[in-house]
């Protein structure tokens, strides 16, 4: 339950924006964001090979309808996400970090509008370094 919690604490940051959270439904209203997040993997352990922390990653996809739309989303996304820190009981954390994927918005082929244009998209993704407590 600890890492379940985890992960929605950081989801729960974005606010204000469409967000759909793991899937997005055939009618999505645009412009949102598809919020992903991993289970916290080990990223360092002591020489006993206790686990000393642990990472959550959490991927924000922006789509929108314009290149517009989504440098607006995803700037609501970096403020909310970009040195944020959570509080979660059983947990110390770190801040959210921005890791750089060098990402730029592009077409999702896979959708077209009645209009024949594709929505764009961007990836962004965060991450999160914790260690469990007790």
């Amino acid at each position: 339950m600890t890492a379940d919690l985890l992960a929605r604490s950081v989801e729960s940051l974005l606010s204000g924006v469409t967000v759909y959270k793991g899937t997005v439904p055939k009618s999505p209203s645009y412009p949102y964001v598809l919020l992903t997040t991993n289970f916290p993997r080990v990223v360092e352990r002591a020489q006993s090979q206790q686990v000393q922390a642990r990472e959550l990653r959490a991927r924000a996809t922006v789509v929108g309808e314009s290149v517009q739309s989504v440098r607006i989303i995803a700037q609501k996304v970096d403020d909310a996400f970009e040195g944020a820190r959570v509080v979660v009981p059983g947990w110390v954390t770190g801040v959210l970090t921005c890791r750089p994927n060098d990402m730029d918005i592009e077409p999702d082929l896979d959708v077209t509008f009645a209009n024949g244009l594709n929505p764009v998209y961007l990836p962004l993704e965060y991450v999160l370094t914790a260690s469990r407590t007790g």
